[in-house]
């Protein structure tokens, strides 16, 4: 008798159905809910937009070219001499038959680094090249750079910082690899160095995201953006557009607007492979973050419009979609486990892409800081443009 009435009890049992759980919903929460679904298909789309090329494609090996053009590398020493010198013997030993180093001495006469002597009685292809004192007045990275590709005797330049250093010694083989007949500019990839502490491991997360962007742009024939310390590039080309000749005011992003105005689908290739990576450390501080990014927003204002808008999309679609999630969180019981879910499907998402990502590109992962750069990221890019607008904005002293 008791096992019948129970199963009477289960059969009149009312099932929850879809239908009912929607007609506890009021108008508003509704269109929060197509809000919120929108939003995050649209952010899927602009992942996956930004991160498939570099997960598909990424970490390619293309096959040695038939010969093998003259490369210079092009060194600013600027601040960095301890840390030129420390790697200054990685790129001195490449496995590349014909290319010279070429370092530029910013220092004063009699502030001269000894070590660089010492290193060209060892190595014959090490060349240094000093600015004078009158050139000094002018923008200083930009001269010392255009005088480095002028006492360049190579086919092709290589632009790096002195606080880099190449993933492997096959670093300028990988390069020459996409120096193809047609191709006059390879944009290669700058990893980040492990980072320690909050604030580099945060601003590892911003630089490395902005890379990733960068490259997924290039493989996918989106906006194209040089970044400086792993650049190459005909040396010819570079005196036929003029070199950094417009952006003597800026204080950084001239390799992003030198190649927008020589890149095209056709004669620009990226190398991906992590051999031919460089790799360099993340900003140590606060003030130097902030400042790399001001300086980055500042030539960012020069870029194109649609190309701004391009950049600028991911951080909107991803601020959007946390603001609608908060917004059905804030609605009441019905809709909490809607937003959880796309929350949650949001990161999983996320992670997984930059996971592959990362496993392509043979850099290291660092899931908890990149959660929390996420999070942060549209306060940032809110905060650095109110910066650029108000450096734009002042007056200059007299």
């Amino acid at each position: 008798t008791c096992i019948a009435q129970r199963n009477d009890r289960r059969k009149t049992r009312k099932m929850p159905q879809l239908s009912d759980w929607f007609q506890q919903l009021s108008t508003a929460q509704g269109i929060l809910l197509l809000t919120l679904c929108l939003l995050s298909l649209g952010d899927t789309i602009v992942l996956c937009r930004v991160l498939c090329p570099v997960l598909f494609r990424g970490g390619r090996s293309y096959p040695k070219p038939e010969t093998s053009p003259m490369i210079s590398v092009v060194i600013c020493a600027g601040a960095y001499l301890e840390e030129l010198i420390e790697n200054l013997p990685l790129f001195l030993q490449q496995d590349y038959p014909t290319y010279e180093v070429v370092v530029v001495d910013e220092s004063e006469p009699g502030e001269r680094v000894p070590q660089l002597s010492n290193l060209r009685a060892q190595y014959p292809h090490l060349r240094v090249t000093t600015t004078t004192d009158t050139q000094r007045f002018m923008s200083a990275r930009k001269l010392a750079l255009t005088v480095g590709v002028k006492a360049a005797q190579g086919e092709w330049v290589v632009l790096t910082e002195a606080n880099c250093r190449p993933a492997s010694p096959h670093w300028l083989s990988t390069l020459a690899s996409r120096f193809t007949p047609g191709v006059e500019i390879v944009l290669g990839h700058s990893a980040l160095s492990r980072a320690h502490g909050s604030t580099p491991c945060l601003a590892a997360a911003d630089e490395r995201w902005g890379n990733l962007c960068a490259l997924g742009y290039a493989l996918s024939g989106g906006p194209y953006l040089g970044e400086r310390r792993n650049l190459a590039f005909r040396r010819q080309v570079f005196f036929d557009h003029k070199g950094f000749a417009g952006y003597n005011h800026l204080s950084g992003g001239e390799g992003d607007l030198f190649v927008l105005g020589v890149a095209t689908k056709a004669n620009t290739r990226a190398a991906t492979h992590p051999n031919g990576h460089t790799i360099g450390p993340p900003p140590s501080t606060s003030a130097d973050y902030a400042r790399g990014r001001l300086a980055a927003l500042q030539a960012r204002r020069l870029y194109p419009i649609w190309i701004r808008r391009h950049l600028a999309l991911p951080q909107y679609t991803r601020a959007l979609l946390w603001i609608g999630a908060l917004a059905l969180l804030c609605c009441g019981t019905p809709t909490v486990w809607v937003a959880l879910g796309a929350i949650v499907l949001h990161r999983l998402l996320h992670f997984l892409l930059l996971l592959g990502c990362r496993v392509r590109l043979h850099e290291p992962v660092n899931f908890l800081y990149a959660w929390l750069y996420d999070l942060v990221a549209p306060a940032l890019a809110l905060s650095t443009q109110r910066l650029a607008r108000h450096a734009q904005n002042a007056k200059p002293w007299r």
